[in-house]
């Protein structure tokens, strides 16, 4: 759809989500590979942190933040960077929640090395990175704020390798949507839910404590970037500035104008929680007849919505069927 406002929150917009994110996972994908295919190693290392229930998601995700802060600044990071030839990193950060545990916030970071690197290739220098990361970020989280770290669970990391190659690792593809659009899944695994799964689980089911939760994730993720980059990697890339949420979101989708709807339907449309926006778009894509037109006005009739569509222009409006005769004055 095109000529709509949009928020750009790529937090609790389910819509602008998708749109801003599937753009993102785009670059991510197109430098993933061109790094790969110059000869360079890419990891995918999944930072965790220990929480517990009742503690607020503010709180942990600024702990969140500045352990990364601190990982990526300094001497320290400086020396990193140097013995271990990283050239620059995308980090995005994701949450879930679960009653047992409460808010579990983490970072998705691509590491970008000069070579490739893994526990089968270079094997040595793979394990003593892993560990000079793991160190430093462990040392924030304890002498900071006194959380232990799982050595088990706490850090992960995996070599990313291109879509047709053997061995082990996670696949370019794979890990560029995981890195953008990891937390979009309605889908509950363990008891643990995404913010868009407990948002849809309060739509549902009206229950005050997920809506609360929601409320929470709203107010905690204002304003927060959803990816980073460091510095200079998207230009060595050739992507420019990077543009906002906002312009991301509002960007013309594109595509072929096969018809337009007024402004008194789209609210008839618009302003219910029954799917009907998502399954006039199904009409639409189905294609029966003059581009999904008939099959769209079919839809909104078996809604009991009176439609008529004009076609006196060059592309054709679905409107209200309105009474034709002004009521007579007295």
């Amino acid at each position: 759809m095109a000529g709509l406002q949009t928020c750009g929150s790529v937090w609790s917009c389910i819509a602008c989500y998708f749109k801003v994110r599937t753009k993102r996972a785009a670059e991510i994908n197109a430098v993933v590979g061109a790094h790969l295919a110059a000869g360079g190693g890419v990891l995918h290392c999944v930072i965790t942190m220990p929480h517990r229930a009742g503690e607020a998601l503010a709180d942990l995700w600024s702990i969140l933040s500045d352990c990364w802060e601190h990982v990526t600044s300094g001497g320290g990071w400086k020396k990193l960077k140097a013995d271990h030839a990283i050239e620059g990193y995308i980090r995005a950060t994701e949450a879930t929640h679960s009653w047992g545990s409460g808010w579990h916030p983490h970072c998705h970071v691509l590491l970008f090395v000069d070579r490739p690197m893994s526990p089968l290739e270079n094997e040595e220098q793979f394990y003593a990175l892993r560990a000079a990361i793991r160190n430093r970020w462990c040392k924030r989280m304890k002498e900071k704020y006194g959380r232990i770290v799982s050595e088990e669970f706490g850090i992960r990391v995996d070599p990313v390798k291109p879509d047709d190659a053997d061995g082990s690792g996670e696949y370019l593809t794979k890990v560029g949507y995981e890195l953008a659009m990891g937390d979009n899944k309605i889908g509950r695994e363990e008891g643990h839910r995404t913010p868009f799964a407990i948002a849809h689980d309060a739509a549902e089911t009206g229950d005050k404590a997920d809506v609360e939760l929601f409320r929470e994730w709203v107010v905690a993720s204002h304003r927060k970037r959803s990816i980073t980059w460091s510095q200079g990697l998207r230009e060595r890339y050739g992507l420019g500035p990077e543009r906002s949420d906002e312009e991301l979101a509002a960007e013309d989708a594109g595509g072929e104008a096969v018809a337009e709807i007024d402004r008194d339907l789209w609210r008839e449309i618009a302003n219910r929680r029954d799917g009907r926006r998502s399954k006039l778009l199904t009409a639409f894509e189905s294609d029966d007849g003059r581009n999904g037109i008939d099959a769209a006005v079919r839809f909104l009739t078996d809604l009991g919505l009176a439609v008529v569509v004009d076609e006196a222009g060059p592309i054709p409006v679905i409107g209200l069927d309105q009474p034709t005769q002004q009521p007579q004055q007295e």
